[in-house]
């Protein structure tokens, strides 16, 4: 917004209420002479003058009175947006950006962990955005967060500061009628022949998976991708395929007809939080990540969140 239009058309409002150059330059602590210079200036723009003489004031024209209902209501428009920028500058001063991936329970811990967070600083706020894609770090500081919660196959990271922050492993869900159905353990080739489900394409839960079964010296018959564990248990139960879901996934598929088993060697996945190395923090950014180091160091245990049962449960690293 031009500002200096801004502050002709508020010299404008001040001469028509005094009526006199002298004491609205006064009024302003501007130059008569600047003043006059602002007002020609206005009514070059607008095409027609703005003021005629009427004995030692000045008065508005025909085309000044339809001037100054608009010129009002821009100042003030004007105004109201000055305030509403500067409450927004403040909210975003004390306001952290946090991304977190749409898996592994994620929603559950972050929502738990900020609420500490923000009850113990009741001056910070948070705005969290949820993603599902296989994002890099990197992509999502791009979009404006300063924060990532991802997932990864390893708990450090050579590319960002790296705090990991959580860590589970994959299980192999297979239908009551497998053949394996009922062993503890399996190798991940034993099920080389049978279809799988797999989360979406686009997911590091996807690629992660694709990327074992490969390493067990077979490429996987994908057959299904899913969205979430509810239809994938459904789907395993009615013998569409066998999956591999994080362990604590696992509750929301306990009422299906499923059987699990551990994978040797057990497939670990992290939750960790990154940062940039080469970019300097906000306030509130480094105190939301020393708050996350501290309910991980020191209260992991004493802290419940809202299981995908309802069931108010803990979270153990």
């Amino acid at each position: 917004m031009n500002q200096f239009m801004v502050k002709y058309l508020r010299e404008f409002l001040v001469l028509y209420r005094v009526g006199n150059y002298l004491y609205a330059s006064e009024e302003l602590f501007l130059s008569e002479s600047n003043l006059h210079k602002h007002i020609k200036s206005l009514e070059d723009d607008l095409g027609h003058p703005l003021f005629r003489k009427e004995g030692r004031q000045l008065v508005l024209t025909e085309f000044g009175q339809l001037f100054l209902e608009y010129a009002q209501k821009f100042v003030a428009l004007n105004d109201q947006f000055q305030q509403a920028r500067e409450e927004y500058n403040a909210r975003a001063a004390s306001t952290v950006r946090v991304a977190v991936v749409r898996s592994l329970n994620c929603d559950h811990m972050v929502n738990m962990l900020s609420d500490h967070f923000v009850n113990r600083y009741p001056q910070y706020h948070i705005s969290p955005g949820e993603y599902s894609r296989d994002y890099t770090p990197g992509q999502l500081f791009e979009q404006g967060y300063e924060l990532v919660f991802g997932l990864a196959d390893k708990s450090d990271s050579q590319e960002y500061s790296c705090y990991p922050w959580a860590s589970d492993h994959l299980l192999a869900v297979l239908p009551q009628r497998h053949p394996l159905a009922g062993q503890e353990q399996l190798k991940l080739r034993q099920l080389g022949g049978d279809p799988f489900l797999f989360y979406p394409e686009e997911t590091f839960l996807h690629k992660f998976c694709m990327r074992l079964c490969r390493q067990e010296g077979f490429e996987p018959w994908v057959d299904f991708t899913i969205h979430g564990t509810s239809n994938l248990g459904e789907l395993v139960s009615d013998g569409v395929g066998v999956s591999l879901v994080p362990s604590s996934d696992i509750l929301s598929i306990r009422p299906y007809n499923v059987s699990t088993a551990e994978i040797d060697p057990s497939p670990l996945i992290y939750l960790n939080l990154y940062y940039r190395s080469d970019h300097s923090l906000s306030k509130v950014a480094k105190t939301f990540l020393q708050c996350a180091m501290d309910i991980h160091q020191n209260h992991s245990q004493d802290i419940p969140f809202m299981g995908p049962e309802g069931k108010i449960e803990h979270i153990f690293f």
